[in-house]
């Protein structure tokens, strides 16, 4: 009986080893503003449209990985659509959904819900979502002016983090 217990133990003990190290390697991320090199990337909305991150210089760009079927998500979306309101002539947002079953079709409505039909929606390609490491949404990255990662968040951020963020950034 006792060697049950010592065996329960162990793997329970492993798990939360397993889970320390998946957090730190998974879960890891720049905060320092402006650390690193602007980023190269490039990519076509749900209309076909295509876009630089570099042609959005001197903006701040939210890049938010999402899934339809995420709950969670649209809660995220929603404090996205808060922070739009306050600084929508030097913010873009971009949606990017990560779910491989979505098509156009199906982000075509939320695309005209949020943001007045100015935020850029994308069908999430596995390259980005592996090179952004968004397999769990939602996700935000925060970009500064420059093109640089300046902020990243996995889960949900409450709207005024986003708006203090994006304030610090813009200098305001």
């Amino acid at each position: 009986m006792e060697l049950k217990y010592l065996l329960v133990a162990g793997v329970l003990a492993g798990a939360v080893l397993l889970g320390f190290i998946l957090q730190s390697f998974l879960f890891s991320h720049p905060t320092t503003i402006g650390e690193g090199e602007p980023l190269t990337l490039s990519f076509s909305d749900i209309h076909g449209r295509s876009y630089r991150l570099s042609s959005f210089r001197g903006k701040v760009v939210i890049i938010g990985f999402i899934s339809l079927w995420c709950g969670a998500c649209k809660v995220q979306i929603q404090s996205y659509e808060e922070v739009w309101k306050e600084y929508r002539d030097r913010l873009v947002i971009v949606i990017v959904d990560v779910d491989p079953e979505a098509t156009e079709k199906l982000l075509e409505p939320m695309s005209k819900d949020y943001g007045g039909g100015s935020w850029i929606w994308v069908k999430g390609s596995s390259d980005m979502i592996q090179r952004f490491n968004a397999l769990i949404v939602p996700k935000t990255l925060i970009i500064d002016g420059e093109g640089r990662v300046a902020f990243s968040h996995l889960g949900l951020v409450p709207a005024e983090t986003l708006s203090e963020e994006v304030s610090q950034l813009l200098g305001v």
